[in-house]
């Protein structure tokens, strides 16, 4: 995917969806939103640390397609 080589900041979560299963783990679909733009990041998450809308996430994310990826989550 490429994303991790993109600018990175940090991004609240709006919305959580699940689309199936990858290996163990479900396909989190999440939408974010950084400096009013939002986001779509897809990839498979924890279920037992698994982000919530108001979350807030550290992502790589790409302003052209408007993909991201989670770089670091901290559940508290």
């Amino acid at each position: 995917m490429g994303l991790m080589q993109e600018k990175q900041g940090s991004a609240k979560v709006t919305n959580v969806e699940f689309a199936g299963v990858i290996g163990n783990l479900p396909l989190a679909i999440i939408q974010v939103e950084r400096n009013g733009m939002m986001y779509e990041v897809k990839q498979p998450i924890d279920p037992i640390t698994s982000v919530l809308p108001g979350d807030e996430l550290w992502v790589a994310y790409h302003d052209m397609t408007r993909q991201a990826a989670i770089v670091k989550y901290a559940s508290i």
